[in-house]
């Protein structure tokens, strides 16, 4: 059985991280359920909106230097590496206000996986005092960390030196719509109702002024959440997982869009 624990490290976030903490261990055994994966040890910090980045920025450096033996890094590739690291940091700095939450394999827990969260930025969105969206992103974060456990960290977040490039990495955009369709299964069951599709006017706004949509990421969540949905009816949970571990299963972009080429792809 994985434990569960949520630390506040920042100032007036004690409410907050008990709701959170409930809300976590209502639902593990139901999001282990609903995507056949076992969570590990789950564990969610609440950090100030520095930490986030330095930790952050840290663990893109630690899946370059684990990507690529360092006797075979130039001069020049290693002066990219920490001009990307700082442009990481820089860039949660930034916005901070559109990012619920990060997920990392954290290499001082032996690569678990770790969430770091930003209390402002959930008051910012009104996700602290929305009990039934705060719930789903807690589901959400099960389900990252239960992904991450599953490939030991080499496919999400990121997989090797692709972590620069998220909105092209196909496995990128599987996790977030595998967390989206588990948090759609799992909702209603926690909070023991329907969960009704909100207009999310707000943080839409938030987006279109601080950051935008990089990439189309709102658009490539809907279609990998749609890809789930239709593979898992097809192919169910244990054949589905094994992309965790066996990284040539995993759709293409063009895939996503098409989960029927997948499905012929693997001949099912």
């Amino acid at each position: 059985m994985s434990t569960i624990r949520v630390t506040g490290e920042t100032d007036h976030c004690e409410d907050l991280a008990d709701q959170m903490a409930d809300l976590l261990h209502t639902a593990a055994p139901y999001v282990e359920k609903a995507t056949g994966l076992v969570l590990p040890d789950v564990s969610v910090r609440l950090v100030d909106i520095g930490t986030a980045a330095r930790e952050f920025g840290a663990f893109v450096r630690h899946r370059f230097e684990h990507g690529t033996p360092r006797p075979g890094v130039s001069a020049r590739e290693r002066d990219w590496e920490n001009v990307f690291v700082q442009g990481t940091e820089w860039t949660v700095r930034m916005q901070w206000a559109t990012t619920t939450s990060l997920t990392i394999a954290n290499p001082d827990r032996d690569g678990l996986p770790e969430t770091l969260m930003v209390p402002a930025t959930l008051a910012w969105q009104r996700l602290s005092c929305d009990r039934t969206r705060l719930c789903a992103l807690m589901i959400e974060i099960l389900t990252k960390q239960a992904q991450v456990a599953a490939c030991g960290g080499s496919v999400i977040p990121g997989k090797g030196r692709l972590v620069a490039l998220r909105e092209q990495d196909p496995a990128f955009h599987l996790g977030e719509g595998h967390a989206q369709w588990t948090s759609l299964q799992v909702s209603p069951v926690v909070l023991s109702q329907p969960v009704r599709r909100r207009h999310q006017w707000h943080i839409d706004v938030v987006r279109a002024s601080l950051a935008g949509d990089v990439g189309g990421a709102r658009a490539w969540k809907r279609r990998a959440t749609s890809f789930v949905d239709t593979v898992l009816a097809a192919v169910g949970t244990e054949v589905f997982n094994r992309m965790w571990v066996r990284h040539e299963m995993l759709p293409t972009l063009a895939e996503l869009r098409h989960p029927a080429r997948w499905i012929r792809r693997q001949n099912c």
